[in-house]
């Protein structure tokens, strides 16, 4: 249920404001992430959208849209916010995980 906000008018009067339920987060299974990655890094019949966003050939908000209607015709159902969140995840964790193994004697992980 949306939360109720109060906020002082122009007039000092209290306007109710909705607040909009922030949305769940989408659990990833590994096939859909594997199709994903395929799509961003180019690889088989992907399309290299992380080269083109790196270089800026194409605008991030716009190029996220585009792969997630790319993943839609795959039968992956997800949105471009939800594909910069998981691009943005995958490489947090890749740089976590890349710091961590160029550590003098940490195993790798």
């Amino acid at each position: 249920m949306a939360e109720m906000f109060s906020q002082p008018d122009v007039d000092g009067e209290s306007a109710k404001l909705m607040k909009t339920p922030p949305t769940p987060a989408r659990r990833w299974t590994e096939a859909e992430t594997s199709v994903f990655l395929s799509v961003m890094g180019g690889s088989g019949d992907g399309f290299g959208y992380h080269d083109r966003i790196k270089k800026k050939k194409l605008e991030r908000k716009r190029a996220m849209d585009e792969v997630a209607g790319l993943l839609r015709t795959k039968g992956v159902e997800v949105t471009g916010p939800q594909v910069d969140n998981k691009w943005k995840a995958l490489l947090k964790r890749y740089r976590a995980v890349e710091d961590h193994n160029n550590k003098s004697g940490n195993d790798n992980m």
